[in-house]
């Protein structure tokens, strides 16, 4: 089951980054040739990421089936590099790239007006919407790739209507050209009671790929997961758990309450969309529970299950949604106290906006990892209480303006990263007495253009990577300071997969 999951994650990756591939080499020659000063540095190096995109695929085709956990471990980092590609592409690339699209949404929506008013038919407008579409690419599986996924990131704004596929019951995003008959026919058989598993056999570019994809996104197919469609399982004594599922709603299986010794829970949603989980009350009759790893879902705010948490020496969540403004609760109310808690991470929470009152009572966490959540306005003032972290990374948190005075109290803390946080302005004077510090990651702040004189106090200070021009300044804070160890690396603005392999 997981190696035809990878397969379709794969396909439908190298599929994306086949047809990006193509169009950013054409981008990067001929922004080669405008004169120096128009060209766009971000074409060339977002190609390279996307080649490094194709040597992930490599390690994952070239790993052994029976290697479960390596599997698993490239498809995490899959899905990362999706999400890498999502970020990039609707909030870094720049406008002209985005007129194409903005151009096909806009002959969409006239075409559905059209249509609701009667001045085109059916046949019509489908063949007026595939001509424009063939403009995409050269490949229209590539073409019903990326619609699919533009229309998973809501891109049309509801510019597409169903009624053009409703003989196949698919929206138009899908788009599988040519293979309307073959999908309904799949979809009629899939649907009967007694069916649980189709087959598809065929030679090779029949569109077998591009039609289990289409079924799998269809609403009537992917239905949900409840709580009575678990098979009875007895897993009294098993210590890991893992949960691979696509669709938009999920039940956690009850055996659950009944698994004495589970410490390690992963539930990874590998489809397009964010699906939403029921059931998470179960976690709570978990005896010994270590670490939890939630993975596209649509999740409850931290305080509903601090209970759980209060256990828990590790907690990820990535690429979920659901969290918003967490500090509107009240921390006594919620009583959000980790006292065990050793590593925290939260990576592309695209709706997380402030985190919650209390947060920072982890007097134990070693690791805290906040990444890729661009609306993250502030981090909480009481940050300082967080004695024993060792490490800090706070990255590519785009709306980010400041980091709390307080974080001059983690007395024992070694590495930081600020890295990409395009809108902080400063660095506070506190930040000269973390003692321990040895390295710090600084690079792609754009605002930030001056440092506070306490950073001459940071003894332990070995590396700093920054860019050109706070480089200079730290480089003549070296030249003053005849005991300063440090090395400063300067580096480019890039697009970079090395932290995959971390």
């Amino acid at each position: 089951m997981d190696s035809f999951n990878g397969k379709i994650a794969c396909s439908r990756l190298d599929t994306v980054l086949t047809g990006l591939i193509e169009e950013f080499q054409l981008l990067s020659l001929s922004n080669l040739r405008k004169p120096k000063n128009e060209q766009n540095p971000s074409y060339e190096k977002f190609l390279k990421t996307l080649m490094k995109g194709v040597e992930l695929l490599k390690k994952w085709e070239g790993t052994s089936c029976f290697k479960f956990f390596h599997s698993l471990r490239y498809g995490f980092q899959i899905r990362q590099l999706e999400g890498e590609i999502s970020d990039f592409l609707r909030y870094q690339m720049p406008v002209n790239i985005f007129l194409e699209v903005k151009n096909l949404i806009a002959e969409l929506t006239n075409l559905r007006q059209q249509y609701e008013l009667g001045s085109m038919d059916e046949s019509k407008m489908n063949e007026t919407i595939f001509k424009h579409v063939s403009k995409l690419t050269n490949d229209p599986q590539q073409n019903a790739i990326i619609l699919n996924q533009m229309g998973a990131d809501n891109m049309f704004d509801g510019a597409l209507v169903e009624v053009t596929c409703n003989h196949v019951g698919l929206g138009m995003s899908d788009f599988a050209v040519g293979l309307e008959k073959n999908i309904w026919n799949l979809k009629r058989t899939l649907l009967q009671s007694e069916v649980t598993v189709v087959g598809v056999h065929g030679m090779g570019g029949l569109g077998k790929t591009t039609l289990a994809l289409a079924l799998s996104n269809d609403k009537d197919i992917k239905g949900t997961m409840e709580e009575d469609q678990w098979c009875k399982m007895n897993f009294c004594e098993a210590e890991a758990l893992v949960l691979l599922f696509s669709a938009t709603n999920y039940f956690l299986p009850s055996f659950l309450s009944k698994m004495r010794k589970l410490k390690v829970l992963v539930v990874f949603n590998y489809g397009s969309k964010r699906a939403t989980v029921k059931g998470l009350p179960l976690l709570s009759s978990l005896a010994q529970p270590k670490t939890i790893r939630l993975e596209r879902l649509i999740v409850p705010p931290l305080q509903e299950h601090s209970k759980v948490l209060q256990k828990l020496e590790k907690v990820s969540l990535s690429l979920c949604e659901g969290l918003g403004n967490m500090s509107r609760f009240n921390s006594n109310q919620s009583n959000l106290k980790l006292p065990i808690m050793l590593d925290f991470n939260m990576d592309h929470c695209c709706d997380l906006e402030e985190l919650p009152l209390g947060i920072c009572d982890m007097s134990s966490a070693q690791k805290w990892s906040i990444t890729n959540c661009h609306l993250l306005r502030k981090l909480p003032d009481d940050l300082g209480r967080l004695s024993s972290l060792r490490m800090l990374r706070i990255s590519a948190c785009l709306g980010l303006k400041e980091l709390p005075a307080s974080i001059g109290k983690l007395g024992k803390l070694e590495y930081m990263d600020i890295s990409l946080c395009e809108c902080l302005k400063e660095l506070p004077e506190e930040i000269g007495q973390l003692k321990k510090l040895e390295e710090l990651d600084m690079r792609e702040c754009a605002r930030l253009r001056k440092l506070p004189k306490s950073v001459g106090g940071l003894k332990s200070l070995k590396h700093v990577i920054c860019d050109e021009k706070i480089g200079q300044q730290w480089n003549r804070l070296k030249s003053f300071s005849a005991t300063m160890d440090l090395r400063v690396e300067i580096v480019e603005a890039h697009f970079s997969l090395d932290w995959l392999d971390g």
